[in-house]
């Protein structure tokens, strides 16, 4: 009985500790419960129409332009810039799509496979224009071509063959064709629903050809506003408080921004750099000079990590860098130059005149390929051709014999100065260009065949050079590195907010830049290179006020970023456009001093003892075209619109002009020769109409999508 009135006793404690036990359990449920949905949205990639991609469909999409990319310009590197752009084609392919098929759905447009294999089968689209799908023959898109390589696959895939990568890289591509013709053929539909509803008419047309047609002679009076003292124009807040709203439209935020400040340090190599690079190019220098053969040379040029490459060959002066050809006629043959600074490219080089000689640019000749069973039936081969040729056998006939079409070919320079070339590749060159013509000769290749070659014919004699060369970049040591980030890491340790910043940055040779309306889609800050970590910062982990911690950027750049401001989605604020709303109003005012000035000037020379204006004479003036104004130096709409109402002899009243201030007499007025088409005009009407309504209709679009970009996030 004790123990059960103790109980009662405590019973309200014993409700409020179970009480607090069961909330902790259900928040324990729930917190489980969003742990998965908390997860996967941090896999977002963005948000178009509240659906969302993730990052792995969005990096597929990049992925598949990349072999768009990488099959159209096989050169393509993917550096940090390319693949900024690559991503950038991805997204705004992903966005664009979907608003497209959201309006066609709304319309009951689409597209049949049918429709998709039409337009594959005719080749009717750029993305199958590539070499992968051409016909060997023609050098043009052959669907049988296509049509091969898939059956190849398709079969290999049905044996569980092993395929090479090139091949599934292609199929990959083609499944990426045809979803992406699809979709332009849906928005070719869209817009060309658009355009069938933009017309034009017959007034509409001889208006617009006559404002093009119809041109007068002019005397021209101007007064520029920069003549106009900077003293006499005072503007106060309201004057551009008021400016501001009258263009506000202008500065329309469709996306969320942000205003920083930032100091960049961008480090520079330093005198000891310097001086090390230079005591490195006289050490190669010495190297060069006593380098006893060509391959030796070529050796300490491989060795040395220069920029250029070797190869022992002769080549035309424009094969090698510019920043030392004009040293390749002044060096004899086995001298060395003098280690020399290039400020264009910051890089010391030194050169070694391995060779010079006058040979032919272009050689005409023939080959025939031989490989036999294994060496000595390969020798066997050879001799037999030779003694053939060389007994007047017929070179195409010996070709035929061989399964080959034994037809001439040009050799250039330009075909191999500039490639890397193998050994094989260097004998084959210099085996032709050493060949006389109408003599045969024979290259032996590192893989058991023979090359058979009959030099037909040489053009073009120029004089080659065979130079070795060491290119070395003067770049930031280690050592200078870590110098300046120490240096930089003090200051701020020393200046730990934005006011101290600001004051005593310049002592330490740093600069606080402002940066508004930063996007979260501009991949980097300020265009510094890998930056990509900043950017989160600014858009994900930062409050006003925040500064950053001293981060790294590419190419050798140290920055600290201070958040200013968040620009919700609306308009730019009058702060961060003041300069530009200050010109308008300063304009305007300049203006009408100008214009209450000339009060009662009805005659050019009357406006001209004004002011001291710039007369001047200008012909063909138009409606439809702007008139350039040489003293001014501006393009003005209105002068062509006040002469084409004025009549001749007559002077207009002062235009109020965009750099100026004008008075226009007519000469003369005329006519172009350029006869009028009802049919051409409109058409050409409809189709200026139809642009201005596609990009503001997909602009519109776009903005009611509510497109959200969190590709910040990951890249």
């Amino acid at each position: 009985m004790a123990v059960l009135q103790k109980i009662r006793n405590k019973g309200p404690l014993l409700v409020t500790i179970l009480g607090i036990a069961l909330l902790l359990f259900i928040l324990q449920i729930a917190f489980e419960a969003m742990g998965p949905a908390q997860n996967a949205k941090s896999q977002y990639a963005g948000e178009v129409y509240g659906e969302n991609i993730m990052i792995q469909d969005y990096q597929q999409l990049v992925e598949d332009w990349k072999i768009y990319a990488e099959l159209t310009n096989p050169n393509i590197s993917f550096a940090e810039n390319e693949l900024n752009e690559i991503q950038d084609m991805a997204w705004n392919n992903y966005v664009q799509s979907a608003i497209v098929e959201e309006e066609c759905s709304k319309l009951g447009l689409a597209v049949t496979e049918e429709e998709v294999l039409d337009i594959i089968k005719s080749g009717n689209s750029p993305l199958l224009n590539l070499p992968i799908f051409a016909n060997p023959e023609t050098g043009v898109y052959d669907y049988s071509v296509l049509q091969n390589f898939l059956q190849i696959y398709s079969d290999a895939k049905k044996q569980g063959q092993q395929l090479p990568d090139e091949y599934e890289k292609i199929y990959k591509y083609y499944t990426f064709v045809k979803k992406n013709i699809k979709q332009e053929r849906l928005a070719n539909k869209y817009q060309g629903l658009l355009y069938n509803s933009i017309l034009s008419n017959q007034v509409e047309a001889e208006m617009a050809f006559d404002s093009r047609a119809n041109e007068s002679d002019i005397i021209l009076a101007s007064i520029p506003y920069s003549s106009v003292e900077e003293k006499d124009i005072t503007i106060n807040d309201d004057e551009l408080a008021k400016k501001y709203e009258e263009k506000k439209e202008l500065f329309v935020l469709d996306n969320e921004t942000r205003n920083i400040k930032l100091i960049d340090v961008a480090i520079v190599p330093s005198e000891q750099d310097e001086i090390n690079l230079k005591a490195e190019m006289d050490s190669v220098r010495n190297l060069l000079a006593n380098a006893a053969n060509n391959p030796e040379a070529g050796n300490i040029v491989r060795n040395n990590s220069s920029k250029t490459i070797y190869t022992n060959i002769l080549k035309t002066k424009n094969a090698y860098p510019a920043i030392f050809t004009d040293l390749l006629d002044s060096l004899a043959v086995g001298e060395t130059s003098q280690p020399a600074y290039d400020a264009m490219t910051n890089s010391f080089y030194v050169i070694k005149m391995l060779d010079k000689a006058t040979e032919a640019d272009s050689v005409l000749y023939r080959s025939i390929a031989i490989a036999g069973k294994d060496k000595e039936d390969t020798e066997a081969k050879v001799d037999s051709v030779m003694n053939a040729l060389n007994a007047g056998t017929s070179f195409k006939e010996l070709a035929e014999k061989y399964n080959q079409a034994g037809d001439s070919l040009w050799m250039t320079s330009n075909m191999y100065q500039n490639s890397m070339l193998g050994t094989d590749d260097v004998n084959f060159v210099k085996t032709i260009y050493s060949t006389n013509v109408g003599e045969v000769a024979k290259v032996n290749s590192t893989i058991g065949a023979t090359m058979i070659l009959q030099v037909l014919d040489k053009k073009n004699p120029v004089t080659k050079y065979n130079v070795a060369s060491i290119v070395k970049e003067l770049l930031v040591s280690d050592e200078t590195r870590t110098q300046e980030y120490n240096k930089f890491s003090s200051f701020l340790a020393a200046n730990n907010t934005i006011e101290l910043m600001e004051e005593n940055a310049p002592k330490s040779n740093y600069h606080v830049h402002t940066i508004n309306n930063v996007r979260s889609d501009a991949h980097n800050v300020n265009n510094i290179p890998s930056t990509s970590g900043v950017l989160r910062w600014i858009f994900d982990e930062a409050k006003v006020g925040d500064i950053s911690k001293l981060e790294e950027g590419g190419d050798n750049h140290l920055l600290v970023a201070y958040l200013a401001n968040i620009n919700d989605n609306g308009y730019t604020e009058l702060e961060i456009v003041k300069d530009y709303i200050t010109n308008l109003v300063k304009t305007d005012k300049k203006a009408d001093l100008v214009l209450s000035k000339l009060e009662g000037a009805n005659t050019i020379e009357q406006f001209a003892s004004k002011f001291d204006a710039s007369i001047d004479t200008i012909k063909h003036v138009s409606f439809a075209s702007p008139t350039f104004v040489s003293a001014t130096s501006a393009n003005e709409t209105l002068i062509g619109a006040v002469a084409a109402n004025t009549k001749v002899g007559e002077v207009s009243a002062p235009i109020k002009g965009n750099m100026g201030v004008y008075m226009v007499k007519v000469l003369s007025n005329g006519k172009t020769s350029d006869e009028f088409n009802s049919s051409d005009e409109q058409k050409s009407l409809s189709n200026q109409y139809f642009q201005i309504a596609i990009n503001g209709l997909l602009r519109d679009l776009r903005n009611n999508a509510e497109v959200k970009d969190l590709r910040y996030k990951f890249y």
